[in-house]
């Protein structure tokens, strides 16, 4: 039969789904798979050095630009934010809340007018501590990247080297489909990123509210004890007596006698209070950051597919591209094919012919049937 036959000739049920659904079910198949060796040593790479890399890289330029010298240009920017966003946010909450409180009046007037400048102040902090946590994954952006892209061969090469039997096989089977990361996956993801991080304060700053006896927000007392108690600058030592809600460095300004001589004490204290601030929104921040640039890459891998004019129909060792409706003209490929060995489909029991050899023949079968009339 001609090759156009044989199209004609496929039943829906013998037509492969288009790319969306079966790369869908592939991807749902492979998840479900066991991590192998070189799946294990992967995560263990992006977990201890990646995601460590990222939040040293975070606690050096956020120390620069919280505590940095007012010379550098990380601490400009900093305190252009404070300047142009927070301080500016913090106003209008103030203003509103006095417009609110007038026109209100009673006890319920000055609750919400009182909660709309929490909440607008709590806007423009949420911002600047945001910032200061942002420029360390912008930095190490390129070899997140890289470590995405090159997921594949690290987890070949620890399954070559360290596997058991049959888990490199495994391993490439489920990471055959993995997209290649784009710059814009990781931009997209850096940005996401930020956003989460910036909710996390946000909510956090209102949801967990202040303590009662410093009346500092709770997520800053966490800050100020852990840096405390990390150097020695707590309770019972020769600092204990300065209140939770006077930042040391901002008491060692204020009375530079008392910490002559504890110049490295008060270092290790500001770099404490970047880590416990790194800690948990680098981390989330991290977390959303690999998850949205995955799902980013996968999804325009998806609607690539999907936007294509022409849908395979995969055969044995080759794969034939027909464009739906278009029976007379039907453009013709060979590539390599893709799918898996027990995916379930229908295939063809030869390679595609290119669509002139169908129609040469056809047109040789045709005379044959003329002459036996």
């Amino acid at each position: 039969m001609s090759n156009i036959a044989e199209e004609k000739s496929l039943t829906p049920a013998m037509q492969v789904e288009t790319p969306d659904a079966f790369s869908a079910a592939e991807e749902a198949r492979r998840e479900k798979m066991p991590k192998t060796t070189g799946e294990w040593i992967y995560d263990n790479i992006q977990f201890w050095f990646v995601k460590g890399l990222i939040l040293a890289a975070t606690a050096v330029i956020g120390y620069q630009a919280k505590f940095g010298k007012e010379t550098n240009l990380i601490h400009k920017f900093q305190e252009w934010c404070k300047s142009t966003i927070a301080a500016p946010m913090e106003k209008l909450g103030n203003k509103t809340s006095a417009r609110v409180a007038s026109a209100m009046g009673g006890d319920a007037g000055k609750w919400i007018g009182g909660k709309t400048a929490e909440v607008m102040a709590v806007f423009g902090g949420a911002f600047a501590s945001t910032m200061v946590l942002f420029h360390g994954g912008n930095v190490v952006a390129p070899v997140v990247g890289w470590f995405e892209n090159h997921r594949k061969e690290i987890v070949a090469s620890g399954n070559r080297k360290f596997g058991k039997p049959g888990e490199e096989e495994k391993g490439n089977e489920k990471f055959a489909n993995v997209p290649q990361q784009s710059a814009g996956d990781i931009v997209f993801g850096r940005l996401t990123a930020w956003v989460g991080t910036f909710a996390l304060f946000f909510t956090g700053f209102l949801l967990l509210g202040k303590t009662k006896e410093s009346g500092m927000y709770k997520l800053d007392w966490f800050e100020e004890k852990c840096a405390r108690l990390a150097t020695g600058m707590g309770k019972g030592s020769k600092f204990g007596h300065i209140p939770m809600n006077q930042e040391m460095h901002h008491a060692a300004k204020a009375s530079p006698e008392l910490f002559k001589g504890h110049e490295k004490q008060l270092f290790w204290y500001k770099v404490s209070r970047i880590l416990a601030l790194d800690i948990y929104a680098t981390s989330m921040g991290i977390v959303v950051w690999t998850l949205t640039s995955r799902f980013s890459a996968r999804d325009r891998q998806h609607k690539a597919a999907h936007d294509s004019k022409e849908q395979p129909i995969y055969g044995f060792g080759r794969t034939k591209y027909y464009h739906p409706g278009n029976e007379k003209g039907m453009p013709q490929k060979d590539v390599a094919e893709a799918t898996p060995a027990d995916a379930k489909t229908k295939r063809l029991e030869a390679p595609a012919a290119s669509h002139s050899e169908g129609l040469l023949q056809q047109r040789e079968e045709n005379k044959g049937a003329a002459l036996t009339l």
